[in-house]
């Protein structure tokens, strides 16, 4: 049994993690001594050893590379990450968010497929 490091939003603890196989999508509710507001200290006790946790993989690459954290439950994909951009109004928009946002949409899919994301 693992402990599993768990964040928490609000003042809901993320405690079910969602993945697939095969297709099927499934969550499974985890237990664990550890959680925590900061997705930077969930990355440190994942570095120091004190649990595991469910995280983007981009934010952990430095220490997946050098094989100072491994992966696990690779065979399992989780589910995708929605990236919303969210303005008062579409009127009246600066230029420069509007540049920013159109950037992105043509940017971001093609830097996540090259990253090997998904």
């Amino acid at each position: 049994m693992h402990n599993c490091i768990r964040l928490v939003r609000g003042r809901r603890i993320l405690n079910e993690w969602l993945f697939q196989q095969n297709g099927e999508k499934f969550t499974v509710t985890v237990n664990g001594t550890l959680s925590t507001t900061s997705g930077e200290v969930v990355h440190d006790w994942v570095r120091s050893g004190s649990g595991i946790a469910l995280k983007v993989t981009r934010e952990l690459q430095k220490e997946l590379s050098s094989g100072d954290i491994v992966q696990c439950l690779e065979e399992y994909w989780c589910d995708k990450i929605d990236l919303f951009a969210i303005c008062a109004s579409r009127q009246n928009l600066p230029p420069r968010i509007r540049a920013f946002l159109d950037f992105i949409a043509r940017q971001l899919p093609e830097i996540v497929k090259s990253e090997g994301l998904i």
